[in-house]
């Protein structure tokens, strides 16, 4: 099921009817897209003090932000009681926010108060990982070397020709390889509207090997009480029967290594992506 499908059950169903009385989200999970930010939203779901929304990716402020905000309503619950003195909340996780110009202005014009969070993986891995699933969708026939060698006019062409045909969205983010994982290029960009407290980032790196650890990192920042899953299971995770050839993987390291280091001295962390 597609989200105009969703949209159209939405519209008889009377969910659209009813945003007045539904929740906005708490919280919303950025990015980056393969950084383990499915694991984490479904995690959150299952948290006695968040109410699910009815699709994890809305991409409201990047796709559909014209629809308005009574649409983007229809998708979370309605106001709910307390539970245990604490109001339940709710949020969405659309990966592609990150890399998005605009979603930072109309998020912080829509939601000023809500809590973000961004995962963020050692980009060649990202890269990788993001290749495979291109490729598994059926978008993807070029090898990862010459993918990411065509990237940048492969995009430049792909958006002019959504332009031209007016799309809603360009199909170049699927192919946006080396782009997505300049991680310090687009949070620069959500630190101009929000303050960096109001943004959590998450080595994914260290939320694959320790999630007990980093979702309660997560749950006292969003301020609910702790709790865990029965198991954290590894959503959206895929294998590959080949890796990442050596030469490709130090051309990579080279490539992103000046990103990385801006990255290091925006946060004033090192995530150590030898």
């Amino acid at each position: 099921m597609n989200i105009e499908l969703v949209e159209r059950v939405f519209v008889k169903s009377g969910r659209i009817a009813t945003s007045p009385i539904r929740i906005m989200p708490s919280f919303l999970i950025i990015g980056a897209k393969k950084c383990g930010t499915t694991s984490l939203f479904n995690y959150l779901c299952q948290h006695p003090n968040i109410g699910e929304p009815t699709w994890k990716e809305v991409s409201y402020f990047n796709i559909y932000y014209g629809r308005g905000n009574a649409w983007y309503k229809s998708f979370f619950p309605i106001s709910l009681p307390k539970l245990d003195s604490q109001d339940l909340i709710t949020g969405e996780a659309t990966a592609s926010y990150i890399c998005h110009p605009q979603a930072p202005a109309r998020i912080v014009a829509t939601i000023p108060q809500v809590k973000l969070i961004a995962l963020l993986r050692n980009p060649i891995d990202r890269a990788y990982s993001h290749y495979h699933h291109t490729k598994r969708i059926g978008k993807e026939t070029l090898s990862f070397e010459d993918a990411i060698a065509q990237e940048e006019l492969r995009v430049k062409q792909l958006e002019n020709e959504s332009k031209e045909l007016g799309l809603k969205s360009s199909p170049a983010y699927n192919y946006t390889y080396l782009a997505s994982g300049m991680y310090a290029k687009q949070l620069k960009n959500w630190l101009k509207y929000f303050d960096r407290e109001q943004l959590l980032i998450l080595k994914s790196e260290d939320f694959f090997d320790y999630p007990a650890a980093k979702f309660k990192q997560v749950l006292n920042y969003l301020k609910l009480p702790n709790w865990s899953p029965k198991k954290y299971q590894k959503y959206n995770h895929n294998s590959y029967s080949q890796e990442i050839k050596p030469s490709t993987r130090q051309f990579l390291a080279e490539y992103f290594q000046s990103h990385n280091q801006k990255l290091y001295e925006l946060l004033g962390v090192d995530f150590g992506w030898k």
